[in-house]
């Protein structure tokens, strides 16, 4: 008896192998617009006239558009987790707490389009200019792009002031 069960299980194992491999040839072949939603997000510190501002540019770079609320861009306050650390002593910039609604309703990003904005960075934290310019800070930042129905993963990185700018 135990060599019909031993039959059975390899035959369900067979069958199991080859849908999954139809199943990944079948995902492989699928048109473009089953594609996933992508985008990509570049950072970068400014500073002009003294003030610097992270400025942000986000890409939609799958084939269909991402229709997001417009409050869940990354310089909205909500947002985006951002962290301001003083590369001389290692303490963390503390923050402004403030109550800001987010601005309502939908957008949509069509394929390619790239979309700007910035954050004041003494707008976030607490005596952010006057340590900017005594010591280098670093930003850590971190990002997750939530669609209307979906996240589509989270990014994120680091930028360095210069006292020298």
């Amino acid at each position: 008896m135990n060599t019909n069960v031993e039959k059975f299980q390899r035959k369900i194992k067979l069958t199991v192998f080859f849908l999954s491999f139809f199943a990944v040839l079948i995902g492989l072949s699928a048109p473009a617009q089953n594609a996933p939603l992508a985008y990509s997000l570049v950072v970068k510190l400014q500073k002009t006239n003294g003030i610097d501002q992270l400025n942000f540019k986000l890409k939609n770079i799958s084939t269909k558009p991402i229709k997001m609320y417009q409050g869940k861009l990354p310089w909205d306050r909500n947002s985006l987790t951002l962290v301001a650390v003083n590369m001389s002593s290692g303490w963390q910039l503390k923050k402004v707490m403030k109550i800001a609604d987010s601005p309502p309703g939908m957008m949509v990003i069509s394929p390619s389009e790239v979309i700007e904005g910035s954050i004041f960075l003494a707008s976030r934290f607490e005596n952010y200019q006057k340590s900017a310019l005594a010591d280098p800070l670093v930003l850590f930042w971190a990002y997750n792009l939530k669609a209307e129905h979906d996240s589509l993963g989270s990014t994120g990185g680091a930028v360095f002031t210069d006292i020298t700018l």
